[in-house]
């Protein structure tokens, strides 16, 4: 197989933007997902700043943190709203918040976040740290996410399967791979090619 569009087991979806970085990586994990017999599906790869802003304001509404932060309703990816003395970005609030529930998502620009949160790999993330834009912008990460509606919608079997394929070493470019349990997701970064 030589294009990732044409996978029949780890599926690209519709509107997800491939690069040559991920597309290697999702071509060669089809076998793996194959021989499970796991069908799963690329869930997003190539998005810009706007993008994530609008998965940003999506999951904010969502999970009703636009409650606490209403700025980020109508707001675009310039838009800005005060916090005491100073005017920050109006998704800022509501970005910080999602990383305190586990929702752990980049920002559309580099930022600092607003409070203490947890990640997986790194542990308490101290509320000021600089946290840099999402490595979907430069086209090396992509997200397999669980299975379709009518089966089993979590990642656990997606996990199980890139993990042994991750530790094979049978994947090229495939760097690491962090679990987004919130995002019910893999996220998956490569080398740039």
């Amino acid at each position: 197989m030589t294009k990732a569009s044409e996978n029949k087991w780890l599926i690209v979806n519709s509107g997800v933007i491939l690069t040559k970085s991920i597309e290697t990586p999702i071509i060669s994990l089809e076998e793996w997902f194959r021989q499970f017999k796991c069908r799963s599906y690329v869930t997003s790869g190539l998005r810009d700043a706007n993008a994530q802003f609008r998965i940003i304001q999506s999951e904010a509404i969502k999970r009703g943190i636009s409650n606490e932060c209403p700025e980020i309703i109508g707001a675009s990816l310039e838009s800005k709203t005060m916090n005491g003395t100073r005017i920050i970005p109006a998704w800022l609030p509501a970005w910080s918040r999602l990383l305190t529930i586990g929702f752990l998502v980049n920002p559309p620009k580099d930022a600092v976040c607003m409070f203490d949160y947890k990640h997986p790999k790194k542990g308490i993330i101290k509320a000021g740290s600089l946290i840099h834009h999402s490595p979907h912008f430069d086209g090396t990460s992509f997200d397999i996410g669980g299975r379709g509606e009518s089966q089993d919608k979590t990642i656990q079997d997606e996990l199980e399967i890139l993990k042994l394929a991750f530790d094979s070493g049978s994947i090229s470019g495939l760097i690491s791979y962090t679990i987004e349990r919130d995002n019910n997701a893999l996220h998956c970064d490569c080398k740039k090619i």
